[in-house]
């Protein structure tokens, strides 16, 4: 996995900032999307409680770049979520599963 781009926020916590050029219609296809990337977002999440170990929570934010036009609203184009620390380890079981079954499936 390679970030799209890790941001400081103001209160010093790195964010994860992953961007998109898909198509968007709708605010429907735009959640369908973001749940479609959910589990990138979260993989993103566990690499960087790696890189960052005491921060306690991880912002992760979809950018939508077709939707993002001059004095827009965020929630027009961001699509944004927290991953806290102590919800780490528990993703980390999850993505190891999820590496399982694509490793069993592959073999």
């Amino acid at each position: 996995a390679v970030f799209d781009c890790l941001v400081k926020n103001d209160k010093g916590e790195v964010e994860v900032w992953d961007w998109k050029t898909n198509h968007i219609g709708d605010k429907k296809s735009m959640e369908l999307l973001f749940d479609k990337y959910k589990t990138q977002l979260e993989m993103y999440a566990l690499f960087a409680s790696y890189l960052y170990p005491n921060q306690d929570e991880f912002i992760l934010r979809l950018l939508f770049t077709r939707k993002a036009a001059v004095n827009c609203n965020d929630e027009e184009w961001i699509r944004s979520f927290v991953i806290k620390k102590d919800e780490i380890p528990l993703l980390r079981s999850q993505m190891y599963s999820h590496y399982k079954e694509i490793k069993s499936f592959l073999a």
